[in-house]
């Protein structure tokens, strides 16, 4: 239970460090499609739940809450998500980004933050699994680049597919979101 609240104050600190929602002039929700794990040993790669191919590429359900503060040029978000981790184990965090448009529909720049996951089966399977962890919750840092591409369905309305690329994994996700 102590775990739950630690969560909870991570993104509520996080949430007022890095964001203010109220002036958010987008709004998405998304759904994680891929994962792909770039190092490490392929022999644990192949214990991952969802898995795609043995290589490090699963399809782990990742279901995110994005708010974007954007003007003509650059761009500020904040996102909150949940899901499975890479052996289907609950995990869910937090991730800032800032950048700047290539053109009306192209999205670049950084994101940070991290996420805590349950780590027992990581631990059950012999795999490492977090930066920090105590035997049953991890958190791992996320810092990394990201480039996004929207597409308007109509005047407010558009679909979005977001690309985030660290040095050891990387997320691509598709989003519905409405502007303001």
């Amino acid at each position: 239970m102590i775990y739950i609240f630690y969560f909870c104050l991570f993104v509520v600190l996080a949430y007022v460090i890095f964001f203010d929602k109220a002036s958010a002039s987008e709004q998405e929700v998304g759904y994680s499609l891929l994962t792909e794990h770039l190092i490490g040993d392929r022999e644990p790669m192949a214990k991952f739940s969802h898995k795609i191919n043995n290589n490090g590429l699963i399809s782990n359900p990742i279901i995110s809450l994005r708010f974007t503060n954007a003007d003509e040029d650059c761009y500020d978000s904040f996102t909150l998500f949940g899901g499975q981790n890479s052996v289907g184990s609950s995990m869910g965090g937090v991730m800032g980004g800032t950048g700047f448009y290539l053109n009306k529909n192209i999205q670049t720049g950084l994101v940070y933050g991290g996420y805590l996951q349950d780590v027992t089966e990581f631990n059950r399977r012999g795999m490492a699994s977090s930066f920090f962890d105590n035997g049953r919750i991890g958190f791992v840092p996320v810092l990394g680049g990201e480039i996004n591409f929207k597409v308007k369905v109509s005047d407010r309305v558009f679909i979005k597919q977001n690309n985030t690329i660290s040095p050891f994994v990387t997320n691509h996700s598709i989003s519905v979101g409405v502007e303001f």
